[in-house]
């Protein structure tokens, strides 16, 4: 009898420590990635050419691995409501996230879980330009620079308190491309092909690439609701499955997977 009792008693602890005690009572928790799409961390599948409402990519793939068994929901939002989601406590976390000062202040951060690589676009006619530059700001002393509206673009080495032209979306960007109105276009490298693949080929011009070689690969991380109720537990099994999946070689595997879905030919 004492046994049993003292089992109870060790269970009822345990139970009640958990993160996941009032799982019965407790909303999933809540995953936000961007409405609009960022291939190939997550974006939503095709069906005969056709857009559906199913998630797919890195981001999807990594939370299922890291986050089985627990109960938890991935929305598609603009990435400024995501942001203020988190801000609110609406949202536990948002996927693919870059830093800065003001994310470092108002958000919890993951360790990085991928990295990518500052770069720009420009016409392919445009041959005169040079496939490295050393900053942001040197490209926006040759021409006009665009980016896309709610990206971070802090670590590409622009002048300080400066800013690129801000577009809708890539079709957009495109049309401002063709009109020469936007001369480079910032983004990483690993980006654009992906987008351009889920999009269709037809809308974006012949483009060449070039690296900002001042600035280094660039990390991307988790970042977590200071006011989720799970906050510290959710950055601790965070970074400790991403080490896991890391030392296993399963983070190459997945993103490799999705870059050729996405782009065959380019492999």
């Amino acid at each position: 009898m004492f046994k049993s009792l003292y089992m109870l008693m060790i269970y009822s602890f345990v139970t009640l420590f958990s993160p996941f005690a009032h799982s019965t009572t407790e909303r999933p928790l809540t995953f936000c990635v961007e409405v609009t799409e960022f291939p190939p961390f997550n974006y939503f599948v095709r069906e005969n050419n056709i857009k559906t409402d199913i998630l797919a990519g890195y981001d999807i793939d990594i939370l299922k691995r890291v986050f089985e068994g627990v109960p938890y929901q991935v929305v598609s939002l603009p990435w400024r409501r995501c942001l203020m989601s988190l801000t609110t406590g609406a949202v536990d976390a948002a996927m693919s996230a870059s830093m800065n000062e003001q994310r470092q202040r108002d958000y919890i951060s993951s360790e990085p879980y991928y990295y990518l690589t500052p770069g720009y676009f420009y016409l392919a006619k445009a041959a005169d330009t040079s496939s490295e530059i050393a900053s942001g700001a040197a490209l926006q002393a040759l021409g006009s620079v665009c980016g896309l509206g709610g990206h971070n673009y802090a670590q590409f080495g622009l002048t300080k308190g400066s800013d690129v032209i801000r577009m809708v979306n890539y079709r957009q960007l495109a049309e401002m491309l063709k009109a020469g109105r936007c001369r480079y276009y910032l983004d990483r490298l690993e980006l654009l092909p992906a987008a351009i693949a889920i999009l269709g080929e037809s809308f974006m011009p012949p483009l060449h690439k070039g690296r900002i070689t001042g600035a280094p690969s660039e990390p991307f991380f988790m970042l977590i609701s200071p006011k989720s109720s799970r906050r510290s537990w959710l950055q601790i099994h965070f970074n400790d499955k991403i080490a896991e999946l890391r030392s296993q070689g399963q983070l190459a595997k997945i993103l490799e997977y999705h870059q050729r879905k996405l782009t065959p030919d380019s492999h």
